[in-house]
Formats: structure tokens, C-alpha cells, sequence
């Protein structure tokens, strides 16, 4: 079952659109640190950096995991309490889809499993070409350490890890030209929308400033100047100058 979200109380669109959002940019976070650490680990086995700096960037990872799973259990109250005053048992399956909560995706939700995909060819690489180097003696408990590459031998595996190493090249083309085919059009779209929309914003944004500063609304009962909540800083048209 879908509905419409636009079509109930501000408060509850509003609670729905701040958890998606929180949950969507809690995921491209996440792939963009099993990026990092990918890269970090290859610093690593380059010798230039310490291994402390990956444990880092690892638990920095396990803590956006556990966020996550926060942000989706909070996404699923919002959606059960969205249900019961729908009149609808919680067990109901429910997707919310409304073009209304696309005006708020601030990242591709498209590109979200590139990253993770790009994240595990390069793990899965990684893997490889650590497979083709022998692991050094070490003691147990000791930190690990980085190998000399000068001691890889010619033999039947480093021949398949290699040939493994090709297929994941062969797989990052594939991905590199759906982003060229797909998205980059669709970013670029995006851009050029975003632009012809800033003369508009801008002038809405300067008669709010002036209406503040005067104290006055034509839109609402309560005078800006008795409104707490208002921050003069959501009506700095400096940002929109910096995008333009």
C-alpha cells in the first residue's frame, strides 16, 4: 500500500521527511567510510600511515552502523504511528512514496549503492593483492606489519589473484560508465534546475528579511518580532550567492 504524504498535518509530514532524510544521509555516510577505509588500509600496506589511524576510521564505521540502525528503528515508529492515524493496524505494509519527499533528497538515492558497490570491488581487490603477498612471522598479539613487496614469488596463485584483480578492473568500467551514462546527466540536470531557480529564492528570501526586520508577516497572525523559533540565519541569501 502507498499514500500520499502531503495530504496529512504539517507535524506528521514533518517527522516522516526528518527521519527519511536522517536515514538516507546516514547510508551515503556510511558507504563513503567503508570507501575511506578501504584507502586507508591501501596507505597502510604502503607504509604510510600506522595501523592505529585504520582502527580509527574502522570504529568510526561500527558507530555509523549502530547509528543507522537507530535512524531505521526511528523511521519505523514514525511509520507505525503514521499507520495507527491512518487507522491501520502497524503489520500493514507500508511505503511511503510522494514526489513531495524527492524535493528534500539533497543525495541521489541512486548513488548510494554505486558507492557500496565501489566499496566492495575495492575491498575485494584489496583481498586480492594481498593474497598474492606473503604474510611476514609475527608474534601473537603484535600489531600487524607491513610485508616487503619485493618478496612476491611467481606461482599458480598470484597468476589467478591477478586474473581477479582484471575482473574487478573490468567491473569498475562497467560502474564508471553507468555514472557517465546515468548519473552525471542527472546531476548535471539537477545543477542546471538549482540555478534557474536561485533569482526566485533569492527574492523570496529578501522579502522575508524585510518583513522580519519589520516585524510584520503577511502569512501569519503571530508578529516575527514575538517568534522565538524564527532564525534570522534561514533567510541569509549568502549561501545561494556561494552556489551561484
Amino acid at each position: 500500500l502507498m499514500v500520499e504524504i502531503r495530504r496529512h498535518p504539517p507535524d506528521i509530514v514533518f517527522n516522516m521527511v526528518e527521519s527519511y532524510d536522517n536515514t538516507r544521509d546516514q547510508e551515503a555516510n556510511i558507504a563513503a567510510l567503508r570507501s575511506s577505509i578501504g584507502q586507508l588500509e591501501a596507505f597502510f600496506e604502503a607504509g604510510r600511515i600506522d595501523f592505529f589511524q585504520v582502527e580509527l576510521a574502522r570504529q568510526a564505521l561500527f558507530n555509523g552502523q549502530s547509528q543507522l540502525l537507530s535512524l531505521r528503528n526511528n523511521y519505523q515508529r514514525s511509520l507505525d504511528t503514521y499507520k495507527l492515524q491512518l487507522g491501520m493496524p502497524p503489520d500493514v505494509p507500508l511505503k511511503i512514496e510522494d514526489s513531495f519527499l524527492a524535493l528534500f533528497n539533497l543525495i541521489d538515492p541512486e548513488i548510494v549503492p554505486v558507492q557500496n558497490q565501489l566499496a566492495d570491488i575495492q575491498r575485494d581487490a584489496g583481498v586480492a593483492i594481498l593474497a598474492m603477498i606473503p604474510e611476514p612471522p609475527q608474534e601473537a598479539g603484535a600489531l600487524p606489519q607491513r610485508v616487503d613487496r619485493r618478496s612476491i614469488v611467481w606461482n599458480d596463485d598470484v597468476s589467478m589473484e591477478l586474473n581477479r584483480i582484471l575482473h574487478h578492473l573490468e567491473m569498475l568500467e562497467d560502474v564508471r560508465q553507468r555514472v557517465l551514462n546515468r548519473h552525471l546527466p542527472r546531476a548535471e540536470k539537477d545543477l542546471k534546475n538549482l540555478k534557474q531557480m536561485l533569482p526566485k529564492r533569492r527574492r523570496e528570501l529578501k522579502r522575508l528579511t524585510q518583513q522580519m526586520r519589520s516585524g510584520k508577516s503577511d502569512r501569519s497572525e503571530a508578529p516575527y518580532s514575538n517568534r522565538a523559533d524564527v532564525d534570522p540565519e534561514i533567510v541569509d541569501v549568502a549561501e545561494l550567492d556561494q552556489s551561484d
